[in-house]
């Protein structure tokens, strides 16, 4: 996460993505690991670490949809957490699905993530 853009922004696209983060972290997590994968694993004992990134990106209307189909599924997922710590109602939840959707359907819409992967070695 933290390297994600999806256009054009609105209210409630943004409100999905804060959620997002925000439940990630409140269950232990930390979305912004991806950047320092190869420090995790060099602090882990490898004596090597290699690292990469690759693209996704939607940008046709068949692909946004695909996207949003996601969204939807993480958002029916981080729901459950979200409403029992009182961050948002479920009348919230079906504003940011009804926006997922609303956001698939434009012809503007575009959305890019960088996915950052890493291979670690044990002996040199």
């Amino acid at each position: 996460m933290g390297a994600s853009l999806y256009a054009p922004e609105t209210p409630l696209l943004k409100q999905f993505s804060t959620l997002r983060v925000r439940v990630r972290q409140h269950n232990g997590s930390d979305p912004f690991v991806g950047r320092r994968q190869r420090q995790c694993m060099l602090a882990a004992g490898f004596v090597r670490a290699d690292a990469t990134a690759s693209m996704e990106s939607a940008g046709t209307l068949e692909e946004t949809r695909r996207c949003a189909a996601t969204w939807q599924t993480q958002l029916q997922g981080f729901a459950r957490t979200a409403i029992a710590e009182g961050w948002v109602d479920s009348a919230a939840i079906a504003a940011i699905a009804a926006g997922i959707d609303a956001w698939a359907e434009r012809p503007d819409a575009f959305m890019a993530s960088t996915w950052c992967e890493a291979v670690g070695w044990v002996t040199a």
